[in-house]
């Protein structure tokens, strides 16, 4: 009888089966379990019973079917975390390409930071020798050009999508050299690029230069498709000025350049100047061309193609130049 009692209406139901042992749940439901490696007849401790191993959730009012188990919720007193597609936080829009515009850096200082930090993300560069750059921009040229957004609220900065640099080129008065161009990194492949170099163009013919050049690294069929070719190195000049006129170098006094001691001639060295000379060997005879004369390379450097180019840097990468007609 105290077995019969132990097992429960489980075991009872089916006497000719093996008998388990179970163990009530809280919500009216029992939980049946198989000894480990013993028969159901032999007795066990209570110890040993906690040993058994749990085989299914089972409702004592339907014996026959079985329970799913219950959702688990996790709760945070600091935060609500959710996976919903709907509630996720929205990712900022683009900026409209209609809506942007190119300013000078030096028209506004207050954006050399955000500047600086664009690009230091492409070439990383001490901050202080990054803002030193920057400062020196102005209409005289080197000049910093920045593609601007702006901002949703009239209180806030407008944003700093691009920039660019434009240089004088020496000995040729009407060409400009496009240096440091760069978009940043998450607005790329939509367009910024394109509308930066065209108000770059805009912006030095407006100011009467005709021509523009460039280098570039892997970015050769993007300056292509925006109709520039390859060209010639060109030498950009850091800063510009305007020669000082003669009269005023000829108001400065001239030192006198000191002239070496003239030494009067010995008499040895006399006496070797009118002793008749011996007459010289003459010359020897030219050698034979090859019979295989291999043709001549032309004079100026190889041309330069979409593949391949003859100049590289300091670190042996290759250099394209382009150039286009504004």
């Amino acid at each position: 009888m105290r077995k019969q009692a132990h097992t429960g209406r489980a075991a009872a139901a089916q006497p000719g089966r093996r008998r388990k042992w179970c163990a009530a749940g809280r919500d009216g439901c029992s939980a049946t379990a198989a000894p480990l490696g013993a028969s159901a007849g032999t007795r066990r401790s209570p110890r040993q019973r906690a040993r058994y191993r749990f085989v299914r959730i089972v409702d004592a009012e339907h014996p026959g079917v079985r329970r799913q188990h219950p959702e688990v919720t996790l709760r945070s007193n600091l935060a609500k975390l959710t996976l919903d597609p709907a509630r996720q936080p929205e990712e900022t829009p683009a900026p409209n390409l209609a809506e942007l515009t190119l300013e000078p850096v030096h028209c506004r200082p207050e954006l050399l930071d955000a500047c600086a930090d664009l690009i230091n993300e492409q070439w990383p560069r001490s901050r202080a020798s990054r803002l030193h750059s920057l400062g020196q921009s102005s209409d005289a040229f080197p000049l910093c050009l920045m593609l601007l957004s702006p901002c949703p609220t009239p209180e806030a900065a407008p944003i700093v999508v691009g920039h660019a640099r434009l240089s004088r080129v020496l000995d040729r008065p009407q060409s400009l050299l496009v240096e440091t161009v760069v978009v940043a990194r998450a607005l790329r492949g939509r367009g910024f690029g394109r509308r930066l170099m065209e108000g770059l163009e805009a912006f030095a013919h407006a100011r009467g230069f005709r021509r523009l050049h460039l280098t570039t690294h892997d970015q050769l069929h993007f300056y292509a498709h925006l109709g520039y070719q390859l060209g010639e190195p060109v030498q950009g000049l850091v800063f510009t000025s305007r020669r000082l006129p003669t009269t005023l170098l000829n108001a400065f006094p001239r030192v006198p350049f000191p002239r070496p001691p003239v030494k009067a001639p010995s008499l040895t060295a006399q006496a070797a100047l009118r002793a008749p000379k011996e007459p010289s060997l003459p010359p020897p005879p030219p050698l034979p061309e090859p019979l295989t004369a291999l043709p001549r390379p032309p004079a100026g450097p190889p041309p330069q193609s979409l593949l391949e180019t003859q100049y590289h840097d300091l670190r042996g990468c290759p250099v394209f130049w382009m150039e286009k007609d504004i």
